[in-house]
Formats: structure tokens, sequence, C-alpha cells
């Protein structure tokens, strides 16, 4: 006789279109696999390379003969599309990286000084 199906489909807070799956008869617990729409994938990509950009920029920017405005700009940049990336992130009940969410308090603080 076939074993019950132990998935569950359904909205959850990873995301519209999660399933969540036990292995046999173990007891493991339940593990979310994560599936995001191609509006949200897209999205995500769009703004990582966004960030990436802004990063990128402030790295030229530091290279001599540097302009402390023009650095400071770039700055600001990079801040607001690591503000962008993390807000999304947060919109499709993602976790944001440990690395992100540190460079991002970093950065906020040497903008405002």
């Amino acid at each position: 006789m076939a074993e019950p199906s132990r998935v569950a489909h359904g909205p959850s807070r990873w995301g519209d279109d999660t399933v969540l799956t036990q292995a046999g008869a173990t007891s493991a617990p339940l593990v979310p696999e994560r599936r995001l729409s191609l509006s949200g994938r897209a999205l995500l990509a769009e703004l990582h390379e966004a960030m990436a950009t802004a990063q990128a920029e402030v790295a030229a920017q530091r290279r001599p003969p540097s302009d402390a405005n023009l650095l400071a700009i770039a700055r600001s940049h990079h801040v607001l599309a690591m503000i962008a990336y993390e807000e999304a992130l947060k919109s499709l009940h993602l976790p944001v990286p440990p690395r992100l969410r540190d460079d991002l308090r970093l950065l906020r603080r040497v903008v405002r000084n």
C-alpha cells in the first residue's frame, strides 16, 4: 500500500509558491523548497546587477585621481542599490544575507558622515 503524501502546497513566508516536503518515514523537519516567480527572480537579478554596478563605480572613484564629491555620490548610489535589493528580498520573504546586512550598516554610517 502506498504511503500517504507528505507534501503541502500553498502560500507561506517563503513566497507565493512553496512546497514543503518530508523525506520518507524519518523524523526530519519539513524543508522549504523556494520557488520564486519569474518576476521575482527578474527583479532580484536586476537589483543585484544594479548593486554590482554601483559597487564597481565606487571602486572606480576610489582610484587616483579621486574626487571626494564623486566618491560620495557613488557611495550614495551604492547604498541606495543595496537598500533596494534588501527591500526586495524582504518583500519576497527571503532572508537577507548577513554580509549584505553588515555591509549596508557600515556604508550607511560612512555616507552619513
